[in-house]
């Protein structure tokens, strides 16, 4: 159970990383459908978040061995939110762009 903090913060880092490349590439594709309020947003949006999941996931890695079980069961609700939120934002607006342009 002490090193499933360190996990949890390695797979935050690496989607922190995952995020904004993923979401620049679906941000790019459907750059025609939106707005330029909206473009914005979401650029910073992309900015914003991975810092965010990138500092998380430094503080799991360097103390996640220290968090009591119910801390890391709430890390764990919050690691399947994000994961649910990577998946709808980046790789569904990618296939929806996908098949639409066909």
């Amino acid at each position: 159970m002490a090193n499933f903090g360190f996990l949890i913060g390695c797979i935050y880092v690496v989607f922190s990383i995952l995020f904004p490349i993923l979401g620049i590439i679906s941000l790019f594709a459907s750059r025609d459908e939106t707005d330029d309020l909206m473009f914005l947003l979401r650029l910073l949006e992309l900015i914003i978040v991975p810092l965010i999941m990138l500092i998380c996931g430094f503080v799991l890695v360097f103390q996640g061995w220290r968090l009591d079980p119910i801390i890391q069961f709430q890390q764990l609700l919050l690691f399947v939110i994000i994961v649910y939120l990577l998946f709808k934002e980046t790789l569904l607006s990618l296939l929806f762009n996908k098949f639409k342009n066909k």
